[in-house]
């Protein structure tokens, strides 16, 4: 229903978070930078993701798809998980956006990752067990 851009993001509790800085070939970066959120709110328009991916951290742990013009809205609870990956095809008008709770990150530029020390990895003894999960609530 609508556009695209009468669609928003809204977070819950509201608060600020810090974007990871991606490489234009969306490698990660040591880079972050501030992503205010006003009112925990982010507005949609498709130029957002001409750069690929949005990558949150320190994020609040909720987000709803909205529209004021519409009673619909898709919320994300994601307790568990470090990040959150924003996106849709970049430099297009999709009519669409990924929600997507991330434990752990993409590969660093320049880097060739060892599992056993890539940073945010969840390692576990032998035989031992790891659940975590998100929740994905239709309106």
């Amino acid at each position: 229903e609508g556009t695209f851009e009468d669609w928003y993001l809204q977070f819950d509790p509201p608060k600020d978070a810090t974007e990871l800085v991606l490489t234009s070939a969306c490698y990660m970066t040591d880079g972050t930078k501030p992503f205010p959120l006003s009112g925990g709110r982010l507005p949609l328009k498709h130029s957002l993701f001409d750069n690929d991916a949005i990558v949150l951290a320190d994020m609040p742990k909720a987000v709803t798809l909205k529209s004021d013009k519409s009673k619909r809205a898709v919320t994300v609870r994601y307790d568990g998980m470090k990040y959150l990956g924003l996106w849709h095809k970049p430099n297009s008008d999709a009519p669409y956006v990924c929600i997507e709770p991330w434990m752990s990150l993409p590969a660093d530029d320049g880097v060739t990752d060892d599992l056993e020390t890539k940073r945010d990895m969840v390692r576990l003894k032998e035989g031992g067990t790891y659940e975590n999960g998100f929740t994905i609530g239709v309106e």
